[in-house]
C-alpha cells in the first residue's frame, strides 16, 4: 500500500470487548468516500473487519473483538492506510482519548489558567501549551496530545498577580506570526529578577513580548512589552491583508483606558499604538469585520483598521464584544455581528458591520458570553440560531438566552450560566454544555431542561471554568473537550465515544475556525462559538 495518511483516528474501549473508532475525512476524499477498517493484535497481520462493505454513510466504527488484549486499528481508503491506533480493550470504559500528566503538579490553591492549542510541530495535529507554576513562577510548557513535553522555558515572571491573584499577566496563543509555515508560541516574559511578595501588580523593567518556534522552544524574536498593567491580553490577525505576515495586537488594561499596541509578527516592530479613552473586556477581538480581506480590532465597541485608525465607534463605553462568524445572525443584512455589555446604559447590543445598534436589551453587569446553534424543531431554520448573553439585571441574577432579533427564549439558572461551558459535542451541531459542577455534558431541549447526554461523564477533578479548550483536536468533526484534572495532575482530551450517524468535514478545514481557537489563551474570560457543522459534508 501507498504512504499512511493521518486521518486523526481514535480508539476508544467501550466495555464488553467493545471498541469505538473515529477518523476524519481529509482534502481529496469524496463526500461518499468508502473506508475499510483493518484490525491487528500487536505485530499480527492486518485483517478487514467487514468483507466487500465499507463505512459510506460515516467517519466511524464500533468493533466488537473476539478476546480482551491491545489492538492496533487503521482505516483505508484508496488504497491508502491511516496511521494506527491502539487500544487495550480490558481497560474500562472511557470517552478519555488522551490523557497525560503536566510537568508541574498544580500547587493547592493555584490552577495553570491558561492553556493555548495550535499545530506546534507543524504537521497538521494540535498540540498544547499549558502555562504551569513552579517554584512561584509562569511555566510554558509544550506538548503534544499523546503527553510528550516538546519543551519548557520559565517566564521569568511570578504566578501570582493582579485583582484576583492569577495568571492573568501571561496570555499565551500559537500561530505562525512571522509567516515563514511554522508555528510560533507568543506569551509575556520577564528578566527573571525578584517581584515584591512574588506578587505581579504592575510591570517592571525589561520585560518582553517573546515568541518562540513551536516545536523547538528557540527564540524567534523578541521585543519591549508594551504593557504595564497586570489585567493584559492579545491577539493575533491579519491587519495588513490574508498574503502578509499578522500582527500581535496587545490590550493594556481593561475596564478603565485602555493602551493599544500593534507589533509586526514577522519582525517584532511596533506598527501603531493608541490611547483609548473608554475600557474593554475581558478579550481583544479581531476579525476580518466587514469582508475586505484584512482584519479589523476590536476594543470597547471601537473598530480600528489595520492602520490604527478609528472605522466606527458603536454606542459609548461598550466593554466586551464578540464579533460572529459570516452570516451567523442571517436574520439581518450584516456580515459580522457583536455583542456586548456596556459600563453606562449595559446591555447586550446587537451591531452590524458598520457599528450601528440593530437591537438593546437593557441590564447590569454581565459575565460571560456564548454564541449557540439550537434546531429546536429539527428544521434548521434562520431562527433556530440564538445568541447567548450572562448577566446581571439590577440587584438580581440575570441569564438570558436571546434569538437573533433579541427576543428571549429563556433564562438560564445561576447554577447554570455559571457552570457551563460550551462545546459542539453533539453530531446536529447543537450547543452542549460541559458542566463544571456535575462533570458531564448536557443540551437544553426547547423548554430549556437539561439532557444528560450517555458516554460524556468527565473526570470528577476537573474544574475548568473558564480554562478550558473546546475545538475538533482528534476523531471525527464533532468537538472534543479538553481541561485539567486537577486532583490527578493530568491534562485530557474527551471525545464523544457515540456513533455520530453521519459524516462531516472537520471544522478545522476552516480558516476562521481555526483562528478563533488559536485566541482561546489571549485573553483571561473565554467565551466561544461552537462549530456549526453542515449536516451534509
Amino acid at each position: 500500500m501507498s504512504q499512511q495518511i493521518d486521518r486523526f483516528l481514535t480508539a476508544l474501549p467501550r466495555g464488553h470487548r467493545h471498541v469505538y473508532l473515529a477518523w476524519r475525512l481529509s482534502g481529496p476524499d469524496a463526500d461518499d468516500e468508502p473506508f475499510y477498517v483493518q484490525r491487528r493484535r500487536l505485530q499480527g497481520d492486518w485483517q478487514p473487519l467487514h468483507d466487500a462493505a465499507p463505512v459510506l454513510f460515516s467517519t466511524d466504527f464500533v468493533d466488537t473483538v473476539p478476546d480482551d488484549g491491545v489492538y492496533e486499528y487503521r482505516v483505508v481508503a484508496r488504497q491508502r492506510p491511516s496511521y494506527a491506533a491502539r487500544v487495550d480493550t480490558a481497560q474500562p470504559p472511557t470517552n478519555l482519548a488522551f490523557e497525560f500528566p503536566l510537568t508541574h503538579a498544580p500547587p493547592p490553591g493555584l490552577y495553570p489558567y491558561r492553556f493555548a492549542i495550535g499545530d506546534l510541530q507543524n504537521n497538521g495535529r494540535s498540540g498544547v501549551v499549558v502555562l504551569e507554576s513552579h517554584a512561584k513562577r509562569v511555566q510554558v510548557c509544550a506538548y503534544t496530545l499523546d503527553g510528550t513535553r516538546l519543551w519548557q522555558r520559565d517566564t521569568g515572571l511570578p504566578d501570582s498577580g493582579g485583582w484576583d491573584k492569577r495568571m492573568n499577566h501571561v496570555p499565551v496563543t500559537i500561530w505562525d506570526v512571522n509567516g515563514d509555515g511554522r508555528s510560533e508560541v507568543i506569551y509575556h516574559s520577564g528578566p527573571g529578577h525578584a517581584f515584591a511578595n512574588d506578587f505581579y501588580a504592575e510591570a517592571g523593567p525589561d520585560e518582553m513580548l517573546t515568541a518562540v518556534d513551536g516545536e523547538t522552544g528557540d527564540v524567534v524574536w523578541e521585543c519591549p512589552w508594551p504593557g504595564t498593567r497586570p489585567r493584559v491580553m492579545f491577539t493575533v490577525g491579519y491587519l495588513r491583508g490574508m498574503e502578509q505576515a499578522p500582527s500581535v495586537v496587545v490590550q493594556d488594561g481593561t475596564y478603565g483606558d485602555l493602551v493599544l499596541t500593534a507589533i509586526d509578527g514577522a519582525t517584532g516592530r511596533v506598527q501603531w499604538q493608541v490611547t483609548q479613552a473608554r475600557g474593554g473586556g475581558h478579550n481583544l477581538d479581531i476579525d476580518d469585520v466587514d469582508g475586505d480581506g484584512r482584519m479589523e480590532v476590536i476594543a470597547g465597541g471601537i473598530c480600528y483598521g489595520g492602520d490604527g485608525s478609528i472605522l466606527w465607534q458603536a454606542e459609548p463605553l461598550a466593554i466586551q464584544t464578540f464579533p460572529s462568524r459570516p452570516n451567523f445572525c442571517p436574520t439581518f443584512p450584516v456580515y459580522r455581528c457583536s455583542i456586548w455589555w456596556k459600563k453606562e446604559n449595559p446591555g447586550v447590543y446587537l451591531v452590524n458591520a458598520q457599528g450601528e445598534t440593530l437591537w438593546k436589551v437593557p441590564f447590569g453587569h454581565a459575565h460571560w458570553s456564548w454564541i449557540g446553534h439550537y434546531d429546536l424543531d429539527g428544521s434548521g431554520a434562520p431562527d433556530a440560531r440564538f445568541m447567548i448573553h450572562a448577566a446581571k439585571k439590577g440587584a438580581n441574577e440575570y441569564f438570558p438566552i436571546f434569538y437573533p432579533d433579541g427576543r428571549q427564549w429563556l433564562e438560564l439558572t445561576r447554577h447554570q450560566a455559571h457552570r457551563y461551558a460550551a462545546v459542539g459535542w453533539e453530531a446536529d451541531g447543537a450547543t452542549c454544555f460541559a458542566h463544571r459542577k456535575d462533570f458531564c455534558i448536557y443540551r437544553l431541549d426547547a423548554q430549556g431542561q437539561e439532557i444528560r447526554l450517555p458516554g460524556s461523564e468527565l473526570p470528577t477533578g476537573s474544574l475548568f471554568g473558564r480554562w478550558q479548550i473546546c475545538a475538533d483536536l482528534i476523531g471525527d468533526f464533532r468537538e472534543n473537550f479538553g481541561c485539567i484534572d486537577y486532583e490527578k495532575g493530568t491534562f485530557f482530551v474527551a471525545q464523544n465515544p457515540n456513533p455520530a450517524g453521519r459524516r462531516a468535514r472537520s471544522p478545522q478545514a476552516d480558516f476562521g475556525y481555526r483562528h478563533e481557537r488559536a485566541q482561546l489563551g489571549s485573553g483571561y474570560y473565554t467565551y466561544i462559538a461552537p462549530a456549526l457543522c453542515r449536516v451534509d459534508p
